[in-house]
């Protein structure tokens, strides 16, 4: 702090600067089979576990879901990934719409630019119901269908909404009860 250098704005004072906060490397993706991990595109922290989607090599260039827990300091196997089943990877650099993951009920739904139209796979599924037997899935809505791959996803009250912006064509906002899915 003396020298000012590594300095942040503080989230809850206008024109005050603060410390950095400390990171802390906890665990390497690599070193738990996932094959040249290279980039993790999205992340989200449900209690004590941290799920997301990391670029790897094992599935061709493109994002695999994983499972950490932080107090055991293992990582959950996720059953049902393909290279059929996985977005592809997005760019590490230049402009990017980057992915969303959120906790709908006992599904994980993550909302990713690598998602085609090809074989109906729109959005990702990660089913939490089981902790110990996680399983992922790609899918799109039903009965009616999502037109395009969506840009995000939220969760509210317990629906999941989403935003497709059709090429060309003016964004539309869908939402899905959960019990659709």
């Amino acid at each position: 702090m003396a020298a000012l250098q590594n300095l942040i704005p503080d989230p809850t004072t206008k024109g005050l600067w603060q410390c950095r906060p400390a990171a802390v490397s906890i665990t390497n993706l690599a070193s738990h089979g996932f094959v040249n991990a290279s980039f993790i595109s999205c992340l989200v922290v449900i209690g004590t576990r941290v799920y997301g989607m990391v670029s790897t090599t094992r599935n061709a260039g493109h994002d695999e879901p994983f499972c950490y827990d932080v107090p055991s300091n293992t990582f959950i196997p996720i059953t049902g990934v393909t290279n059929a089943n996985t977005p592809t990877s997005p760019n590490t650099f230049g402009d990017w719409n980057p992915p969303t993951m959120v906790l709908v009920g006992s599904k994980i739904i993550v909302a990713h630019p690598g998602f085609n139209r090809i074989g109906k796979r729109y959005f990702g599924v990660i089913d939490v119901l089981n902790p110990f037997a996680l399983t992922w899935t790609a899918t799109n809505t039903a009965p009616t269908a999502l037109v395009f791959p969506p840009q995000w996803v939220a969760n509210f009250n317990g629906r999941c909404y989403f935003l497709v912006n059709p090429p060309n064509q003016q964004p539309a906002a869908y939402f899905l009860i959960l019990f659709n899915l």
